[in-house]
């Protein structure tokens, strides 16, 4: 029989783990991003992720190329490609 204390210091797993299918893309470095939150409705977070699953592309690449259409409209990026973002 095992004691309540030798059963608490078990990790238990979270069930948090990620499933994946094939070989992970590699991280990016975390110096070469800047982190921050968007704040929008939850209709148009899942349009964007419904968007993002029909074209079989990530949510964050549809971030980028928001971010990056619209630093073109105000003239900045024009010589830069959308992988510069």
């Amino acid at each position: 029989m095992v004691s309540m204390e030798a059963e608490a210091a078990v990790p238990r797993p979270t069930g948090r783990a990620r499933r994946t299918k094939g070989k992970a893309a590699p991280e990016p470095e975390l110096k070469d991003y800047a982190h921050r939150s968007l704040y929008a409705k939850p209709e148009t977070l899942d349009l964007i992720r419904e968007i993002a699953f029909k074209e079989r592309i990530s949510a964050q690449a549809l971030y980028r190329e928001g971010l990056f259409l619209m630093l073109r409209k105000r003239g900045h990026y024009k010589d830069k490609h959308i992988d510069d973002v």
